[in-house]
This record gives C-alpha cells, structure tokens and sequence, in this order.
C-alpha cells in the first residue's frame, strides 16, 4: 500500500526533470541562435568592411583619366551605394555629413534608412560618385526592331525639336520613344524641311554654343550648314576642308555627344572627335576597334540617346554603352536615390570597372573591354 504513493512521487521527479531539462535544451538552442545569427551578421560586417576597403584601394591607385577593371567577391544582399560631397542631407547618411563616400548597405526597402543605421562607409576623394553598367556594345539586333517603321536604308541621323529625324534619300522620317523602342511618327520630303540641302547625305551635327542652332550636313567633299531657328540655308555646298579641317570626304557617319560638347566622325576603319571649338582634337583619327569597343567598322549612321550611342550597319544596330558622360543613365546620388543609382553585391565573384574622370568617379558593374574609351 505504500508503494503507489512513492511511485507517484517518483514519476513528478521525473517529469520535472525532464520539463527542466527540456527548458535547458530550449534556452541553449535559443543561445546558440543568437551567437550563430550574431557571428553571422557580423561576419556580413565583416565581409562589408572587406570589400570596400579593396574598392578603396583600387580606387586610390587610378590616375587621372584612368579606368581600371577589377573582380571582388560581393556579399549577398548588401548593396554599393554612392553619395557625392554636395549631396542631400536629408538623404545622405551622417557618417558621409561633409565628404563623397561609397557604402555598402544592406539591401532593404529603403536603402537610405539601411545605408543610415547599418551601412559601412569611406571616404573617396571625388567631388561626386556615379554609377553605370559600361561593357562597350551592349546589345545589337535588327533596326526594324529598334526603329518601327524605319526605311531599309538610312544615311543620317539628327536630332531636331527634340525628334529624332532619319534622312534616307531625298526623305525624312521622324521617330518618337515609347519607352522600349523607338516608333515612326511622320515621312516628308528633306527639301520640305531644310530646303537647299542636298539628298542622299553621308552624315550631319549640330553646332554647339552660339552655333547651336546650326545644322551641318556632310556630303562628298563639302557640307551644308542650315540655320534651324530662322529656318533657311546659311552657306553651302562649302569644301569641308575649309571649316572642318582634318576630317575626310565621303565621311560613314556622324553624331554629337549630348552631355560633352563635342562631335566624333567615322569612316573605315577610323574615327575623328572634333571639339567644341571647330578644332580636331590631338591623337586623331584612332582606331575604331579597342576603342568603342564592339562597334562594327564602315558604319552607315549612328545616333546619341539617353547616353547610349547606337551603330547602324547594313539592317542592324549595335548599342554601345559608356561610363564618362553625366546623362540620365549615369545617376549622380546627390538627388534622393533610385534604382540605378545602386550596385547590388552579388555573393559570387563579380567584375567592376571604375573610372577616374575630371574629379569625378565612374563605377560600372561589368567590367569594360579596354581601358581605351573615347575621352569626352
């Protein structure tokens, strides 16, 4: 009779033992929860802290001028953030109060919050940092498909009240961006709208400065130069050599940076960059090839958009995407960000090219074809 009382008292032994056990297990457990997911995110620091300190150095090794190719393995959901010295206080991290800084944050909703309370920092010595995805031609493809609508074959490209005009023959075709390509507006006749100009053109520009409303267009050995604002022809037929000395007759194609005021000619195999100024800048003519790296030689027309320069040859387009120029695909942080104005950091090894440029730094998440770029 007494035994039951003892075995009852026996298995609450038990049990407790087993709840307090139980509970010890949890809390170690919970323990080393915490001392794994803190060893990690500060290994993630860690990692963090790593790769900027060799963007760093890399980036304090490059000359003026100069762009450097480099492979860093990144850290999986942070991202490379950028912030220009004169940039926003209300979006600049403290840490970056009066200095252009490059941080890596974690990738969150709001990566200026993140950048704010966890992002890790340093100091660059660039009046403002600003982020591309450069690799020379980028994309190529049919011009039907870039182009709705285009003629099969198209000697020119100008851009004209904002418009992009195609001069094929002795017509014009005028295309709109509908945000993926490019769609036909309206055809006429070239005399209907620069009369005096000749048909079948190699190439035209656009003046700069007080020229800016001047339009030259090249033919053979001698060019037009047509006045947009008044509307008229102000000289022509003009032997080229006389106001553009250095650049040959029967030039392939041409077009006028947007953001730099200057213009590059093409023809074979070489190509020819004219300054502001009317003058042929020193080294000219180079190389296409190691230079708009991918580009085709005997281009038949080329335009500027958005910063992206498209080559047209023979029904086929190639983009060519460049790091140097301020364009909206070149986002300067100094606004409040957006979406491309940040590098994701991949896990994997990634390539980086960066370029320093007039006290400005250029950071592209692919790494370019050659350290040789056509110089704004």
């Amino acid at each position: 009779m007494m035994l039951r009382p003892i075995l009852r008292r026996g298995d609450l032994t038990n049990n407790i033992l087993s709840a307090v056990i139980a509970i010890g297990s949890l809390l170690m457990l919970i323990f080393l929860g915490v001392k794994l997911y803190n060893f990690f995110v500060s290994q993630d620091e860690k990692n963090a802290a790593a790769f900027l300190d060799g963007l760093k150095a890399k980036i304090d090794a490059l000359e003026e001028g100069e762009i450097g190719n480099f492979v860093l393995r990144g850290i999986e959901g942070w991202s490379l953030v950028g912030w220009s010295r004169d940039g926003s206080l209300s979006v600049k991290p403290q840490k970056c109060f009066d200095i252009s800084c490059l941080c890596a944050c974690p990738s969150t909703g709001d990566i200026v919050n993140s950048c704010q309370e966890k992002g890790i920092c340093r100091k660059v010595e660039f009046n403002s940092v600003q982020f591309s995805t450069a690799k020379g031609v980028a994309d190529s493809g049919f011009v039907k498909d870039l182009l709705e609508g285009a003629p099969d074959k198209i000697d020119a490209f100008l851009w004209f009240d904002f418009k992009l005009h195609a001069l094929s023959g002795d017509s014009y075709y005028v295309f709109n961006w509908n945000g993926a390509h490019f769609v036909f507006n309206q055809k006429d006749s070239i005399s209907s709208k620069w009369m005096g100009v000749p048909s079948d053109v190699d190439a035209v520009v656009k003046g700069y400065g007080a020229e800016s409303n001047s339009y030259y267009f090249f033919k053979g050995d001698n060019y037009w130069k047509f006045h947009g604002l008044e509307n008229k022809l102000i000289s022509g037929p003009t032997s080229i050599s006389q106001y553009w000395p250095g650049i040959p007759i029967s030039v392939g194609a041409a077009f006028n940076t947007i953001g730099v005021p200057a213009a590059y000619f093409f023809k074979g195999n070489l190509y020819w960059k004219y300054d502001s100024d009317k003058s042929l800048a020193d080294g000219y003519p180079k190389l296409i090839a190691g230079n708009w790296g991918g580009a085709p030689s005997d281009i038949d027309s080329v335009f500027e958009y958005d910063s992206d320069v498209y080559f047209i040859k023979g029904g086929k387009y190639y983009l060519y995407r460049y790091l140097g120029f301020d364009s909206p695909s070149a986002i300067a942080p100094t606004n409040v960000l957006l979406e491309n104005s940040i590098i994701e950091l991949k896990k994997t090894l990634a390539e980086f090219g960066i370029r320093n440029k007039d006290g400005n730094l250029f950071i592209s998440d692919k790494a370019l074809q050659t350290v040789q770029v056509p110089q704004a």
